[in-house]
């Protein structure tokens, strides 16, 4: 045990929505996932809310790759993280 924090959790959502409600309830977020999300019907938005399909992996990780770029940022992580990893 150590009285220095070790453990650091993010999270981040993209919240699966069809273009139109993400507009609606998120209109000052990520432009680039609305314009992707935009390419799925209501069917196929449902369908990617269920994780455990296999056939939605490479959707649901080229959307992850497009929410990140524009939400994550290395200010969000300790200024040790990296460093902390391989300790």
């Amino acid at each position: 045990m150590s009285n220095e924090p070790s453990f650091t959790y993010l999270r981040y959502n993209v919240e699966l929505e069809n273009k139109h409600n993400y507009h609606k309830y998120h209109s000052n977020k990520n432009t680039r996932i609305a314009s992707a999300l935009s390419e799925f019907s209501n069917k196929e938005i449902n369908s990617l809310r269920e994780m455990d399909v296999g056939e939605n992996t490479e959707k649901l990780l080229s959307l992850g790759d497009i929410f990140a770029s524009e939400e994550v940022e290395e200010s969000h992580f300790p200024i040790n993280f990296s460093e902390s990893c391989y300790k």
